[in-house]
């Protein structure tokens, strides 16, 4: 079995200090398994980082072959905040992160789209 994890690093939700209006409101992370046969087992962990490195959510999810799935996540209340995403699929590191692929965007409170927003492979 083999683990891949992503992160999108910390991500500051604010304008400003001196205009304290978040910039997200929702962030969607979709996982597409591309596996004609092995399902994938899916967690997406949430962060805040206002000091500490708190966990504040996880779901666990099984993406079943040729299946996306898109969870959605409130942000609003965050100034600052970090997901992870770990993929548990059979076979080697490098075939699952090829084809198990994870995107993740951003959204305004009136749901327009904001950015994508990066994700890196940690170990």
């Amino acid at each position: 079995m083999a683990t891949v994890k992503y992160s999108t690093g910390p991500i500051i939700n604010m304008e400003s200090s001196t205009y304290p209006s978040h910039i997200y409101s929702t962030i969607e992370i979709s996982v597409l398994n591309n596996s004609k046969t092995l399902p994938a087992r899916v967690s997406f962990r949430r962060f805040k980082l206002n000091g500490v490195k708190q966990l504040i959510g996880l779901r666990k999810r099984r993406v079943g072959p040729k299946v996306s799935k898109t969870e959605v996540f409130n942000v609003s209340n965050l100034d600052s905040f970090e997901f992870e995403v770990v993929i548990r699929q059979r076979g080697s590191f490098n075939k699952v992160k090829k084809t198990v692929l994870v995107t993740a965007i951003g959204r305004d409170a009136a749901g327009q789209f904001v950015n994508r927003l990066p994700l890196k492979i940690i170990i």
